[in-house]
């Protein structure tokens, strides 16, 4: 990163480095919309579940967009992808685990489309080591729920959340945008890097052809000299 940008700012030019590679500026991009993705479908169901007065649900989502709101500030004050990255994966995490052994417990469709997305935004922004970390962090305590749910009828003194319809179709679609637009990213930022990569490799075997060119060149002037001179 080139340093940080001023405290009001909130320009995506401002943040980008061009001294950064091709995937590098690409997870700052995908942070930066992404982000407001999630901000516009926090908003959606925050007045949802206003709405059907379900408490419990508003001051999750309340709290959750006020988490992604100081993240993006962060991001567009200091770029700095890797600790935003790591906030958002912990935040997404703890609010994942919470759902299914507290608030909501159970596991249902966007528990799973939730997982899914954790996966492939940790492996996509922190890499292979991260990413199993992530993926591990939320999938083996969501199966041990599972087989604790089977095998003893899991039960807390805290009556769980029931979510409408309109919520949970709201909340699959927001998970699926989120799924398409993280693939459709990084999938162009790679082909786009696979270009690059190419069209640096064919100019560095063009100047190579030329360099031998001249060497052979220079051999063949030396070896006239040296006959002349003999």
């Amino acid at each position: 990163m080139s340093g940080k940008a001023s405290f009001f700012n909130f320009s995506l030019s401002n943040i980008l480095d061009d001294d950064q590679s091709i995937l590098d500026q690409a997870r700052v991009r995908l942070l930066y919309y992404g982000l407001l993705l999630v901000m516009a479908g926090l908003l959606v169901l925050l007045g949802n579940v206003y709405f059907h007065q379900q408490m419990m649900l508003t001051y999750t989502f309340g709290f959750l967009l006020v988490c992604v709101l100081a993240f993006f500030k962060y991001l567009t004050w200091n770029p700095n992808w890797h600790r935003v990255s790591h906030g958002l994966l912990v935040l997404a995490t703890f609010t994942n685990l919470v759902n299914v052994f507290v608030t909501m417990q159970d596991v249902n469709l966007i528990t799973v489309q939730s997982i899914i997305l954790i996966i492939v935004f940790s492996f996509y922004m922190l890499g292979q080591s991260w990413g199993v970390f992530y993926s591990l962090a939320n999938m083996l305590p969501v199966l041990g729920f599972m087989v604790l749910q089977f095998e003893t009828n899991y039960f807390i003194d805290f009556k769980p959340e029931k979510l409408d319809q309109t919520t949970i179709i709201l909340s699959v679609f927001a998970n699926f945008i989120l799924i398409l637009f993280v693939q459709s990213h990084f999938y162009s930022a790679f082909i786009t890097n696979i270009k690059e990569f190419k069209e640096s490799s064919e100019e560095q075997s063009g100047m190579n052809v030329k360099l031998e060119h001249a060497i052979q060149k220079a051999e063949k002037s030396s070896h006239a000299k040296s006959e002349f001179l003999s």
